[in-house]
């Protein structure tokens, strides 16, 4: 592929505009001299790796914070979260490589592990619109895929290889990666090995907060793939990532402070004193006469994950379209080097997932029949079998273990410009989990539930450029596996001694489209959309102060509605894009989640998003320049202010911002530099300091809380690779 081809995709990475099933995806391209813009049927955002070297993406939060309806924070790859349409990534469905990743670590962790440098594509599903493969998805879905041989070698070519190296200056990053890919000469079989390192040191915020963490980030990627006569391939893959070094023990808390007592009697004085009230004025004192300090509270820990996939395609004819799945991917959570009985926690996973498509074609009708089945297990466990004293129970260092069978069914129908897509989908979901019912709180509960999920999607698209949807889903997810950490310090127990009731709801959405092509080098997208998702039994972690124990229980429901619009222009080399997103929470949580947990202000452990966020506004700009091979972009983000109460007692006040970042990518033409490319940026180029909305955190007007995760502050990079 030359250079100008791949400035060509690269617009497709920043596209903004949005709409349909992942399944079910209607192609409208503009293609322009130095763009291409790609937009589905009604909910699908495809971001090509292309985004990551123009971004020079460190965090996924890089690549996807500024799609509509995605928000994104976190200084730390301890803590990439992704929110989208007020659910957070435990009501997501997020797979890398077809592998689910499922489960809950630690509640101040979050359970994505992902390199942005390997990143080969990123479907974005926001919203839900289809049966097929949503299992458990009450937001939307995000379907990470890593980059294989194919992708990489040039035509002509059986063997190529590619270097690169970086710098952050911001928390004075290095980063050196490799990767080595080839094939057959008949090309039947292609390998890829890749190897990625990061080092770094603490990163500052605006306000000169030190953030993040102090460690080394490690990522190695083996691929084989193979042909299987003219219609098929099976690829199977390795994958193994790592965070490792000095982090905040709470990760969402990168500016999280704690006592160092300096005189050692002052803190035997706070220790041994039994009278929490006596004892804070002790601590209070000795800061005060300089006998102790505030630093930030850190761990040397290591976070992890190892993935396996086997991935066949077969596709002969219009009867058989067949994908195949296969996984494993475990991730583990260990604090035990400078303590043996810190956390040391994680998630297993397996799975198995097949659909085919069958097209079915007459004189006026089209169908594409999809089906298939999807099958995981998935167990949360701790290393560390040390029991609470307050427990001492071995049933509460049991593992956690859910079971999920899905079994769809959705035809995509179209007549001329109109298409119909009814589905159904079978959930078969057990759960064996800890916590009795009536009472019994150091028992075990089983599960099962049994649920039909249908939905419906109505589209038509005009001739002269204008396009409208609307859809229904049914939404189902059952009870995840119990906390790590849960599973070796706490017991759980079911509210009102009564048992768990899965999550469901009803997603409602509506959208307008328009694409126009005004001659060759012009083009104008637009896109509407509007959502109101209805949501059941809400499960919930509740706890107290001094209890070792926490409660799982159904706290009520809520209601969340909102619209995104986007825009992009583009004309010769120049693309314009922006838009708009907002949404609203309404919260029916029932007595018990108000009255019970932490300091009797409601529960936390949701699906649900921590809070409300501002309303979004994006902003990108990129240019061209064909002399000298460079693309040129600005890009600007922007959150208008809040300040409501969410519930009775709990306030939201979070000032608006806005962030602005400049970037370079050169991929020179010229024969004497191919295969170079040199990607430059100047991020938070105005050194903003501010914090997302996204974070646990709701009130920002205490600027004394140490626990706001202040946002990296103006942060310059540099990444160079060399393919040959």
């Amino acid at each position: 592929m030359n250079n100008h081809k791949i400035i060509k995709l690269s617009v497709v990475c920043v596209l903004i505009l949005g709409g349909g099933s992942a399944v079910f995806a209607k192609d409208e391209r503009v293609s322009l001299d130095a763009v291409s813009v790609t937009s589905t049927i009604a909910g699908t955002s495809d971001i090509d790796g292309f985004k990551a070297n123009i971004r020079n993406a460190t965090l996924i939060k890089d690549v996807l914070r500024d799609i509509p309806g995605v928000y994104m924070g976190g200084t730390n790859g301890y803590n990439q979260k992704i929110y989208m349409r007020g659910m957070n990534d435990r009501g997501l469905n997020v797979t890398i490589d077809g592998a689910r990743q499922k489960g809950n670590t630690f509640h101040h962790n979050a359970d994505l592990l992902i390199d942005p440098a390997i990143i080969k594509k990123v479907d974005v599903g926001v919203g839900v619109h289809s049966v097929v493969g949503t299992s458990g998805a009450m937001g939307g879905s995000v379907a990470f895929e890593t980059v294989d041989a194919a992708d990489l070698l040039e035509d002509g070519k059986i063997f190529g290889a590619k270097l690169r190296s970086g710098y952050a200056s911001n928390n004075k990053e290095f980063s050196q990666g490799a990767t080595l890919y080839g094939t057959d000469e008949d090309g039947n079989f292609d390998l890829l090995g890749y190897f990625n390192h990061r080092g770094y040191g603490f990163g500052k915020a605006g306000n000169k907060q030190a953030i993040g963490g102090d460690g080394n980030d490690y990522n190695y990627l083996i691929k084989l793939g193979s042909k299987t006569g003219d219609s098929g391939k099976i690829e199977g893959s390795y994958e193994h990532l790592e965070y490792g070094g000095l982090y905040p023990m709470k990760a969402e808390w990168p500016g999280g402070l704690m006592t160092k007592f300096l005189d050692k009697n002052e803190e035997k004085k706070y220790k041994t004193q039994k009278d929490k009230k006596e004892a804070g004025k002790i601590e209070k004192q000795a800061l005060a006469s300089g006998k102790a300090i505030k630093v930030r509270s850190l761990k040397r820990s290591k976070y992890d994950r190892d993935t396996f996939s086997l991935n066949y395609k077969f596709n002969p004819d219009d009867y058989v379209d067949l994908k195949v799945n296969a996984y494993y991917t475990k991730h583990n959570l260990d604090m035990t080097k400078e303590d043996p009985n810190g956390i040391n926690t994680g998630v297993k996973t397996y799975g198995l997932k097949l659909i085919n498509k069958t097209n079915l074609q007459s004189s006026y009708l089209s169908n594409t029949l999809v089906y298939g089945f999807e099958y995981y297990n998935s167990a949360s466990y701790n290393k560390n079998r040390s029991n609470n004293p307050k427990i001492g129970n071995p049933n509460a260092i049991a593992n956690d273990k859910a079971k999920s069978l899905s079994i769809f069914l959705e035809d995509q129908i179209r007549h001329g410009n109109l298409s119909v897509v009814p589905g159904i989908r079978f959930d078969n979901y057990k759960l064996n989990t800890i916590g009795g019912k009536k009472g019994d709180m150091h028992g075990r509960t089983n599960y099962s539930y049994n649920n039909f999920s249908p939905a419906l999607l109505l589209d038509y698209q005009t001739n002269f450029g204008l396009g409208a949807y609307a859809s229904y889903a049914k939404l189902f997810r059952g009870p995840d596996v119990y906390e790590g950490i849960r599973i070796n310090t706490n017991n759980a127990k079911a509210a009102f001694d009564s048992p768990l009731k899965p999550e469901t709801g009803n997603s409602y959405e509506t959208g307008l489209r328009y694409s126009e092509n005004f001659n060759d080098n012009m083009g104008l997208n637009l896109s509407a959309k509007f959502f109101y998702n209805d949501y059941k039994n809400l499960i919930a972690e509740l706890g107290s102060p001094g209890s070792a124990y926490a409660t799982r229980a159904n706290t009520g429901g809520a209601n969340i509605r909102g619209f995104e619009l986007a825009t992009r222009f583009n004309v010769e080399n120049l693309s314009l894009g922006a838009s708009y997103s907002a949404q609203k929470t309404k919260y029916d949580l029932n007595q018990y989640a108000k009255t019970a947990g932490r300091d009797k202000k409601g529960q936390y452990g949701s699906t649900l998003a921590y809070s409300d966020t501002g309303d979004k506004f994006t902003f990108n700009a990129e240019y061209f320049i064909t002399p000298i091979d460079l693309l040129v972009g600005w890009n600007t983000i922007a959150f208008t202010s809040i300040d409501k109460e969410k519930e009775a007692g709990v306030k939201i006040k979070k000032p608006g911002y806005a962030v602005h970042d400049l970037y370079a990518t050169w991929l020179p033409s010229s024969s004497k530099f191919t295969g170079l490319e040199v990607n430059f940026g100047i991020y938070n180029i105005f050194n903003k300091a501010y914090a997302s909305h996204s974070q646990r955190f709701t009130d920002f007007s205490a600027k004394t809380n140490d626990n706001i995760d202040y946002e990296e502050g103006r942060n310059v990079k540099l990444n160079v690779s060399y393919k040959f």
